[in-house]
This record gives structure tokens, C-alpha cells and sequence, in this order.
């Protein structure tokens, strides 16, 4: 890592959004490797079975990465990323 970067491991998550927002991929790589089971997990509890709960979250995980400046921390980014994996698996 370089000297300057930040430990985005040891970041809160408002500040880890607000770092993906501004462009750092590694932090928004760090909400995924905190967040990207749960996900998968509430995925499965809708009734998906392990690939296709694999398959959502990785697209509602994709969307939210492009529409992250769209978060506001209204709430957390676990419940708003669940929101957008929920709608894409109703859809389906």
C-alpha cells in the first residue's frame, strides 16, 4: 500500500462511502468485502438459491457502485444496498 493511501479497513462506513464516492475503488472494494455476504444472505432468505443470490448481489453490488454518489446516509450502506439487491431479485 502506498505511504499515502488511507487503511480503508479500519474506516467507518459513512467514511468509506464517502471515499467511494470521490472515486476510490479500494474503499468501495472494502464495503463489498464487508457487506457482500450479508447480501447473499438476505438473497437466500428471499428464496434464491446460492448461484442466483451470488449472480443478484454481484449486479446490486455493480449498481451500487455506479450510483453511489446517490447515497445519502439516511441509513446504512448495508440496508441501502440490501433495498437495491431485494428490488432486482423481486424483478426477476
Amino acid at each position: 500500500m502506498p505511504g499515502n493511501s488511507p487503511s480503508f479497513a479500519s474506516l467507518h462506513g459513512g467514511d468509506l462511502c464517502a471515499h467511494a464516492g470521490s472515486g476510490a475503488r479500494r474503499a468501495f472494494g472494502e464495503l463489498v468485502r464487508r457487506h457482500g455476504s450479508a447480501v447473499r444472505h438476505l438473497l437466500r432468505g428471499m428464496g434464491a438459491q446460492a448461484a442466483e443470490a451470488h449472480d443478484v448481489a454481484q449486479d446490486a453490488l455493480l449498481a451500487a457502485f455506479e450510483r453511489i454518489t446517490e447515497f445519502r446516509g439516511e441509513g446504512t450502506f448495508a440496508g441501502w444496498v440490501k433495498g437495491i439487491a431485494a428490488r432486482q431479485y423481486l424483478r426477476r
